[in-house]
Order: C-alpha cells, then sequence, then structure tokens
C-alpha cells in the first residue's frame, strides 16, 4: 500500500471525525432555582414512567422568580419559550399550597416540554378537564383539583391529552342517590325566631340578617370584600371539637345577583378545602378562592330552595344536592385531631336566606 493511500485515509479519518465532532450539540445551560428544584423532578419522574425522556441541557432550561405581567395583568407563572424561560410569580408562590406549587411547574413545564397550549374544556361535573386550564380562557369554569385519587387522572391527561374521562367525573356518578348509611342526628337549627349572633358577625358592617318567615337571612353588601361564616356560627348552644365522621345537611335558597356558596374545609388547610358554588340563572359565576375548589353546582332556580348535604367519612367527602352526588372528594392532608368545618360563603353583593342546619354523626 503507497504512504499516498495511507496519508489519504488519515486524511479522510480526521476530517469525519472533525465533522462527527461538530455535529455534537454543546450542552445548554441548566437554571433551576432551589424553590423549584423537586417540581421539576417530579415532572421528569412522571414523564420517565410514561416512557417520555427530556435532557434538559439539549435546549437548556431557566426556572426562576420574574416577572410573570402579561398584556397587563399578572400570572402565577409564565413560559417564554424564545429563551427556554419559566418566570414565577414571587408573591402568589409564597401564598400558595404544596400542591398549588406543584401544579403550577406542571402546568408551565407542559407549556415549555410537551408544546401543550391552554385547555379550558371540562368534564362531565363541571370540573377542569386538565391541569392546563387557563382562568382566561371563555369556557373556564373551575381550576383543577389537583390531589388525592385526582392526581393520576391529570398526569395522564398532562401526557396523554386522550386520557379517558375518570370515574369520579362520570355522570353516572352525578346522578347516585343520597346514600341510606345509618346516622344520628345530633344538632338542628331551626330559625323560626332570631339567634345571638357572635360579635364577629354582628359588628360587622356589611354583612345584615333578618329573621323572619322561618328563616335567617345575609345579605352581603359589600361590592369588594367576600365573607365565610362557619356554620357551627349558627349554631347555638352547640360546640363540638370533634367529629371524626360526620354529616352537615342546610336547606337554603340564594337571592341576589351572585349565588351563594358552601365550603368544605378540615383543619383549615387549603390541600383539604372544596368550595361548592351555587350558580342560578344570571348569576356572576365564582372562579376564584384560595386554596382548593370546586366551582359550579347547578342548583334550582333562584328564589327555589336548595339543600346541600356534605358528608365526611374515613377522609373521603361526598357532596349531595337535592337528593343526587355531584361531588366525590377526599381530604389529603392530617392533622391531629379531625375537626369538622364547614362554612357558608357569600360573595361580594350576594343574599342567602337559610332554612335550617342539621349535623348528623354517622
Amino acid at each position: 500500500m503507497s504512504q499516498f493511500y495511507i496519508y489519504r485515509l488519515n486524511v479522510i479519518f480526521i476530517l469525519l471525525f472533525l465533522v462527527g465532532c461538530s455535529k455534537s450539540k454543546e450542552p445548554k445551560p441548566i437554571i433551576i432555582d432551589v424553590a423549584f428544584q423537586k417540581y421539576v423532578d417530579i415532572f421528569l419522574a412522571e414523564a420517565q414512567k410514561r416512557n417520555i425522556e427530556f435532557n434538559l441541557a439539549d435546549d437548556g432550561i431557566t426556572v426562576q422568580f420574574g416577572s410573570t405581567l402579561l398584556n397587563g395583568k399578572e400570572y402565577g407563572g409564565l413560559s417564554i419559550p424564545t429563551t427556554r424561560t419559566i418566570n414565577i410569580n414571587k408573591n402568589l408562590w409564597e401564598t400558595s399550597s404544596e400542591l398549588g406549587r406543584e401544579s403550577l411547574i406542571l402546568h408551565e413545564l407542559g407549556h415549555l416540554l410537551l408544546k401543550r397550549i391552554h385547555k379550558s374544556t371540562v368534564l362531565g361535573n363541571n370540573e377542569a378537564q386538565s391541569l392546563m386550564a387557563s382562568i382566561d380562557d371563555s369556557n373556564f369554569k373551575s381550576l383543577p383539583i389537583y390531589q388525592g385519587f385526582r392526581k393520576k387522572y391529570y398526569l395522564d391527561e398532562l401526557f396523554t391529552p386522550s386520557t379517558p374521562t375518570p370515574e369520579w367525573a362520570n355522570s353516572e356518578l352525578i346522578n347516585t342517590p343520597e346514600s341510606t348509611s345509618p346516622k344520628t342526628l345530633i344538632y338542628e337549627q331551626n330559625f323560626d325566631k332570631a339567634i345571638q349572633l357572635a360579635p364577629n358577625l354582628s359588628s360587622n358592617t356589611n354583612i345584615s340578617f333578618d329573621f323572619s318567615d322561618g328563616n335567617m337571612s345575609i345579605k352581603n353588601t359589600s361590592t369588594s370584600t367576600e365573607y365565610a361564616y362557619g356554620i357551627g356560627s349558627f349554631l347555638t348552644n352547640f360546640t363540638p371539637t370533634i367529629l371524626n365522621n360526620y354529616e352537615v345537611t342546610y336547606r337554603f335558597r340564594n337571592k341576589g345577583n351572585k349565588g351563594a356558596s358552601l365550603i368544605w374545609e378540615q383543619n383549615n388547610l387549603d390541600e383539604n378545602r372544596y368550595l361548592f358554588g351555587i350558580k342560578i340563572p344570571g348569576a356572576t359565576l365564582i372562579n376564584a378562592i384560595s386554596g382548593y375548589f370546586y366551582a359550579i353546582v347547578n342548583a334550582n332556580s333562584a328564589g327555589d330552595y336548595n339543600i346541600i348535604s356534605v358528608r365526611y367519612e374515613n377522609s373521603n367527602v361526598n357532596v349531595w344536592i337535592n337528593g343526587k352526588l355531584i361531588f366525590k372528594g377526599n381530604a389529603v392532608s392530617t392533622a391531629p385531631n379531625d375537626a369538622w368545618n364547614c362554612l357558608i360563603h357569600l360573595p361580594t353583593d350576594s343574599a342567602i336566606d337559610v332554612d335550617y342546619i342539621k349535623v348528623y354523626r354517622l
């Protein structure tokens, strides 16, 4: 073999080597604030479970506290594809629950890494269909309740948008009659006459109370402030500290321009909070409250009475309205005692008549 041929082979090998090196990508910087690292890790781990791999160094990524102002409005997070950056609103982050933070980072990574756009369609029971829900969408009705047994569905849907409707949102579920499980009535408050109001109720100039026609009429005249009062505030001479398994039922009707609501909240924990906004024809929808919520329940027409029952049993939360099961949930955080807590929620410019409140032990 001639020296020229050997030299030629060497030159070709060197050129191929250099070409191969020139095609390899230089790793891009990965800048993730320590506050967000564990949530990014959760996203990557869930992707891997579904055989989806991401090498963040391929294109780089930055997740940081920064401006989330867009079109004059502040958001919880903002994804910027051109710079591979996610900015998080620090003020909102610091007041968010643990699961709220997790769902926010997953939502923004859904934009940046999965190229997903907002999806504000709803499931059969009016809960958000996706973690990619956006409050700016005209179809928006509810933020996703990303917790408990719902988490698996929302994670599946994030990576596979065609994920089937979950059992807890099926129409068959929401039409289930109220259970006939044994329960014992331990307290009943009718409002055939006026009750002694606690100082925090009677001193609020935005809230008025009237006792007539066998009802307790409550009106919020404020145009800027919402209020929520524990049902226990309206039960005279009844102070249970622990009800491990219980049911609270009350009969009410909405009046005014907005539907009042009920909040179930165990141990004052955001993760154990559900809001049931009662929608009446022509009423303004209730779209936001801190923590997690289920936004819209289709109740009877304005002026008609409704009966809502909240049952907490063995960490499960079931809610019926007018005898139909409209919600299945569960408590996801624990505390030393299972204190009971249901609150009547009064949005701005709203009014409600309460006929009675009943408390059962299961």
